[in-house]
């Protein structure tokens, strides 16, 4: 049903087609002339009406626009899988291939324990990787890594420490290694690499880094020169020094060597006034330095036993001598080469122990 103003615009308005009403032709677009229910055709262009030619070339304007304004711009390029050649990123790992730009960012995959890149740059699982400048080539100083910490290694027997002898940043310790370098009063003793491993730890390879307290001190060269005997006697008995010996027991002996050795430069006279005389182990020693001097006026016979029948025995080369001091001539008996017998006062002999049975007479 129509309305009554269309009613009257119907009946009003002529409704043949005027001269100026130009009908729609081939891609026009039909529009009302306001003239009745006449339309006309009108083209996109007459209309103002944008097309999709025309939004695209808008969008590609935009495009072109942005790029220029921006310069950098963090944009996802995908994973990067470095164990492909172990360089840094090319325009073929772009998406669409295209020239790298500064800011692009590619997240590192497939590196296992740790990859080396170009460079010396290490990098693992889960990095990423972003271009510092356009074109960015294979340099390091081109790109920037960021680490992630995004991979995990299971503990396993491959990977575990059982001890900490050894510096490490790949292997997990293991209960033993903490025991085995857990030190407290009562702990356990450590093994040579262990102790080293422990005084490089805390700086100690050497004492020249722990200074002396106040009571126990260090023995130095001078301490030791200047250090008291404390303890020091004389040994009671010649004797020879012993690896065992204290420096205090081993000087002792040393001075009672010293001692005795002083009093052999000095002769003893052993005086005898009878006409008998049997030769003691006390007449016969090492130094030769006793004489018996035998004075009576009478013949004197004087019995020398074998030296190793002496008391103590006279070893091979001890000695003694004999002189004849008054008028009385001595006589030896005894298995004794050489005079046997003294010839006139004043006379001396010496007998040595040649062997330890036999005597060797010298002088008279």
């Amino acid at each position: 049903m129509t309305q009554q103003f269309e009613n009257f615009v119907n009946a009003a308005l002529d409704k043949s087609l005027s001269s100026d009403v130009t009908l729609p032709t081939a891609n026009d677009i039909p529009v009302f002339t306001g003239i009745g229910r006449q339309v006309t055709g009108k083209t996109t262009t007459e209309l103002g009406i944008a097309t999709t030619t025309d939004v695209s070339d808008v969008l590609v304007d935009a495009n072109e626009y942005t790029d220029a304004a921006i310069t950098k711009v963090w944009k996802d390029q995908g994973n990067y899988d470095v164990s492909v050649t172990g360089s840094w990123p090319t325009s073929a790992n772009t998406v669409g291939a295209v020239p790298i730009k500064a800011g692009f960012l590619w997240v590192v995959v497939n590196a296992g324990t740790g990859t080396t890149l170009t460079g010396s740059v290490v990098v693992s699982n889960g990095d990423t990787l972003r271009a510092l400048i356009d074109d960015a080539g294979n340099n390091a100083a081109h790109w920037g890594a960021n680490e992630a910490n995004l991979g995990y290694t299971p503990e396993n027997q491959s990977n575990k420490s059982a001890d900490f002898s050894t510096k490490n940043h790949t292997k997990f310790p293991s209960t033993q290694a903490v025991d085995e370098n857990y030190v407290s009063v009562n702990s356990q003793s450590l093994t040579a690499p262990q102790k080293t491993q422990v005084k490089s730890n805390i700086g100690l390879s050497d004492t020249d880094g722990l200074g002396e307290g106040s009571t126990n001190k260090y023995f130095t060269e001078a301490r030791a020169v200047a250090s008291v005997l404390t303890g020091y006697v004389v040994a009671a008995v010649n004797a020879v020094v012993a690896a065992t010996d204290t420096v205090s027991v081993a000087i002792g002996k040393l001075q009672k060597q010293i001692t005795d050795l002083s009093g052999s430069f000095r002769y003893s006279v052993n005086p005898q006034i009878g006409t008998t005389y049997t030769v003691q182990g006390s007449d016969v020693n090492q130094y030769g330095n006793v004489i018996i001097k035998c004075t009576n006026g009478s013949a004197i016979a004087v019995t020398l036993p074998n030296p190793n029948a002496l008391t103590p025995p006279a070893s091979v080369g001890d000695s003694f001598n004999i002189l004849q001091g008054g008028a009385g001539g001595i006589t030896i008996s005894g298995t004794v080469t050489g005079a046997a017998a003294t010839a006139e006062i004043y006379t001396t002999l010496t007998l040595v122990a040649e062997t330890s049975t036999t005597w060797l007479s010298v002088g008279g």
